[in-house]
């Protein structure tokens, strides 16, 4: 490529870079076509959400949020825009994409959209498959309170009482957890080991309708909230995806044995 000017310096500030490109064109016609495939399949936006992220390619942009994991499936609610996150035409749909249906059903959808080849959308939806195995929801941090100096007082205060097993007791009673006294101090001392380097683990048993979640309930009520977890039911593989050390010295309390499912893997 020939520029008018011998200095490429002095081209530049002489020219726009609009006329740089004719230049260009001109010398190598196919480079600009090029460039414009480059361009097309780029990653120009990555950004977490509360509930996902939002991922584009070109002028392609997918938000993807309601991840759902399961051993054989794994869903997202996707919207697809060329501004996700404004006033242009979109599309929002549910699918599974680890399903070559549910894929190539997508990807005739987004074709359409964005008036582009399949192949395209189908290299899109590769990498957005691989960023939602790899997505890791972000950590709500809750806030601890601070204990004011008068509680902290009292709380030493039951802790070196002679009587601080009988006065746990009495406060499960008061709040309607009769009986079971057994059941409630096991339960208690469970829930304080998490702070030790090998915590307790308690599997409540009953027949149906008898109470267990109350007690459960009951006992995490006299835990501060940021130290315990409390899930109906978990995947197989839903601990997996969390921080490595999202659960260290907090509770993990799950309401029925069988909603851990074959999670008890992990949970051990």
């Amino acid at each position: 490529m020939e520029l008018p000017d011998k200095d490429v310096n002095v081209f530049f500030k002489r020219h726009t870079p609009e006329q740089f490109e004719q230049l260009l064109k001109k010398a190598n016609p196919k480079s600009l076509e090029q460039s414009d495939k480059v361009r097309k399949r780029v990653q120009s936006l990555y950004k977490q959400t509360d509930h996902g992220f939002i991922v584009g390619y070109g002028e392609r942009q997918y938000e993807i949020k309601g991840i759902q994991r399961g051993d054989t499936q794994l869903k997202a609610t996707v919207k697809v825009s060329k501004d996700v996150q404004g006033n242009l035409p979109f599309e929002l749909t549910t699918i599974d994409l680890y399903s070559s249906r549910s894929r190539s059903w997508f990807t005739r959808l987004c074709a359409d959209l964005f008036e582009a080849a399949q192949e395209l959308i189908k290299e899109d939806l590769g990498r957005i498959l691989t960023l939602v195995e790899e997505y890791k929801p972000k950590e709500k941090k809750a806030t601890r309170q601070e204990l004011t100096k008068t509680e902290k007082q009292e709380a030493f205060k039951l802790l070196k009482s002679k009587d601080i097993f009988s006065e746990i007791l009495s406060d499960l009673e008061t709040m309607g957890v009769t009986g079971e006294q057994t059941n409630k101090l096991v339960g208690y001392l469970a829930a304080v080991s998490r702070k030790l380097d090998e915590p307790l683990s308690v599997l409540i048993q009953s027949r149906s309708a008898a109470g267990k979640s109350t007690l459960q309930d009951a006992i995490l009520s006299l835990v501060p909230e940021e130290d315990y977890v409390k899930y109906t039911r978990i995947t197989d593989q839903a601990l997996f995806y969390k921080d490595e050390d999202s659960l260290v010295h907090r509770i993990l309390a799950i309401e029925e044995e069988m909603g851990m499912g074959g999670a008890a893997y992990s949970i051990r």
